[in-house]
């Protein structure tokens, strides 16, 4: 088993060297797979992801490294660089939200006025066209809150936010 680890990280390495960072990560996997305990393979692992800009995945091996070693500076330093490296996507991500918010109730509104004006006008193609615009606004809503959820995943606001 501990050769079998070892041929694969020297594998993962080589394939890192020649720039073939998705074959790494599959090497990684299996090593963790065989060693779930294997804090350099998960960290590894965590760097890629990283720099492929994966952010999530990155998120979830130095998660796990710090599982097994709360104190790893590397884990530590990177789990700092993504919040910073994100915050500002989500923070943009946040101000996009509520543009969403505010464009989902402009197009409320005008699908809501439009249906009462065609039904007092007896006009079939305003209220299908009111009814399309309200079908549309909460698209738009359900926009700002994935933004919303991506925020809270990444530990910018609180659920309670």
């Amino acid at each position: 088993m501990a050769e079998n680890v070892s041929s694969l990280m020297n594998e993962a390495k080589e394939f890192e060297e020649n720039r073939k960072l998705y074959k790494a990560i599959k090497c990684y996997e299996q090593i963790v797979e065989i060693n779930p305990d294997n804090i350099d393979a998960w960290l590894n692992k965590g760097k890629l992801h990283f720099f492929l800009n994966h952010p999530y995945n990155a998120s979830l091996c130095f998660n796990k490294v710090l599982e097994k070693d709360s104190q790893n500076q590397v884990a530590l330093e990177y789990k700092e660089k993504l919040r910073k490296q994100y915050i500002e996507d989500i923070t943009f991500d946040l101000n996009k939200s509520n543009i969403y918010q505010v464009v989902g109730a402009i197009v409320l509104l005008g699908g809501i006025t439009t249906m009462i004006l065609g039904i007092f006008l007896l006009s079939i193609p305003s209220v299908v066209s009111g009814i399309i615009s309200f079908i549309v606004s909460f698209a738009w809503f359900g926009l700002s809150r994935r933004f919303q959820r991506i925020a809270t995943f990444i530990g910018i606001i609180t659920q309670d936010s």
